[in-house]
């Protein structure tokens, strides 16, 4: 699997021909082919869902319920964000792909999960937390909710960079440093033996 983030809570994972992308960046004259894929999983409503296909035909993802495409099954959890301002709903997702289970926790902002995701959060491989305290979770909640699911790999969204205050805060919570990484390309078997590992993509938009 190929994972690379694009800003926002935007990031794509590719395993051969298939690649799903999560949340692309709301404003219009942003897409590109990076948020091209099988499916457009959106969180929360914007107008991704119609324009970030880029000409392409993907699956439009939207909102808590299953789904399957190309023979993948998603499941979406209800949760609730104050991103952009006004409480709405925010659907986590969960996925198996290339043998790994993925949950992108979207745009969440609070730490209270439903109980049917609470049910379902065993087993996490690979968890995709916001970190920007501006509707989502601060810095500390995302750390202290990431460690509470024990996903094997956490890997943070929502910030600007390394000299992004949210993302220091953190890694400090975390208690290391880390550097970004242009992408991040992982199998099954480099993952099994992980425990709460963080690592950092950039923005490669």
């Amino acid at each position: 699997m190929i994972i690379t983030f694009h800003g926002e809570g935007c990031v794509r994972l590719q395993v051969g021909d298939t690649a799903f992308v999560c949340n692309a960046p709301r404003e219009k004259g942003k897409r590109s082919a990076k948020y091209t894929g099988q499916a457009i999983l959106t969180s929360v409503r914007n107008d991704s869902i119609d324009d970030a296909s880029n000409g392409s035909d993907p699956f439009p993802v939207y909102g808590p319920g299953e789904y399957e495409v190309n023979g993948i099954f998603i499941q979406g959890f209800p949760s609730q964000t104050t991103y952009g301002g006004d409480i709405q709903i925010n659907t986590i997702y969960s996925f198996v792909l290339d043998d790994m289970k993925v949950v992108h926790l979207g745009m969440i902002s609070h730490t209270d999960l439903d109980s049917s995701f609470v049910e379902h959060a065993d087993d996490i491989d690979i968890l995709f937390v916001p970190i920007s305290g501006k509707g989502t979770l601060d810095a500390s909640q995302a750390y202290e909710l990431a460690v509470k699911l024990q996903p094997r790999l956490i890997i943070p969204v929502l910030h600007e960079g390394t000299k992004d205050p949210n993302l220091i805060q953190f890694l400090k919570e975390a208690g290391i440093t880390s550097d970004e990484e242009e992408k991040i390309t992982i199998k099954r078997k480099d993952i099994a033996e992980l425990e709460n590992s963080i690592r950092v993509l950039a923005n490669v938009s």
